[in-house]
């Protein structure tokens, strides 16, 4: 009895993780998600979505709009898009933060995305059922010192912390 149990949930787990779409979830991701030891681990992640605005939307703005107030009308058209076009995902991810599935949601309007960390479970959730999703991308903390352009004698003593060096 309990093998034809184990077999049934075995089924519906892997069925559930078919369903998914993986598409959406970046390869890189994709693979630190399937190599977890914790179902409880939590992945740093950004949410891209399929809509942004272009520089047509701004297109009615006249250039004879003193910059501050061009500025002003930039940024409050980017957050009200943006509050607009992640209501939904941000009910989700309120949702989840309480059974602590979800953590550090960070909104960022100025290119329509999310940045958070979430468990496996949540991101499938979410390339499952959010059409609205365009990728899942894994936000991996990089040292300073393997930053590209990084190079300690041109930066300012301001841009790094005396600790790293």
């Amino acid at each position: 009895m309990k093998k034809i149990i184990l077999v049934i949930f075995a089924i519906f787990f892997v069925t559930a993780f078919l369903k998914a779409d993986n598409s959406k979830i970046h390869p890189y991701l994709l693979n630190e998600m399937l190599n977890v030891e914790s179902p409880q681990q939590k992945f740093p992640i950004f949410i891209l979505f399929n809509e942004h605005l272009t520089l047509s939307d701004f297109a009615d703005i006249s250039y004879n709009t003193p910059k501050d107030e061009r500025r002003r009308i930039v940024i409050e058209r980017l957050k009200n898009f943006a509050d607009n076009y992640q209501n939904s995902m941000r009910n989700f991810l309120q949702s989840k933060e309480s059974s602590r599935s979800v953590e550090f949601v960070d909104h960022l309007w100025i290119n329509n995305s999310i940045r958070l960390e979430a468990t496996s479970e949540v991101i499938y959730d979410i390339a499952s059922n959010f059409d609205e999703v365009q990728i899942i991308g894994f936000d991996k903390a990089h040292p300073i010192e393997m930053l590209a352009d990084w190079n300690e004698e041109r930066a300012p003593a301001a841009y790094y912390p005396a600790h790293v060096f």
